[in-house]
């Protein structure tokens, strides 16, 4: 069973994509869940290997669950992660 932590993770995550009616790159999710910006990574506008490692577990464990969260449109900036900052409708994340 999962910690409070993780539940309360996957819900802000789950309610973020839910909130974007186009796709969304991982920096305006990482915005959007708080658990995503205690490190101060995110804010700082370079999220932390360890962000990004714990997206990506989520991303996982919520698929596993039968919610999976896909990727849409191009690569975006490898330095940066997938998705287009701008959030634009071309790139990012969606449910």
């Amino acid at each position: 069973m999962p910690s409070s932590t993780k539940t309360q993770r996957w819900i802000d995550l789950i309610a973020a994509l839910l909130s974007n009616r186009l796709p969304s790159s991982f920096e305006r999710l990482a915005r959007e869940v708080p658990a995503y910006m205690a490190d101060g990574s995110v804010l700082a506008g370079k999220p932390s290997a360890s962000v990004k490692r714990t997206f990506e577990r989520d991303k996982k464990e919520l698929h596993a669950f039968g919610l999976p969260i896909e990727r849409s449109g191009d690569d975006g900036d490898p330095e940066n992660g997938p998705g287009d900052p701008s959030g634009s409708a071309s790139s990012g994340y969606l449910w």
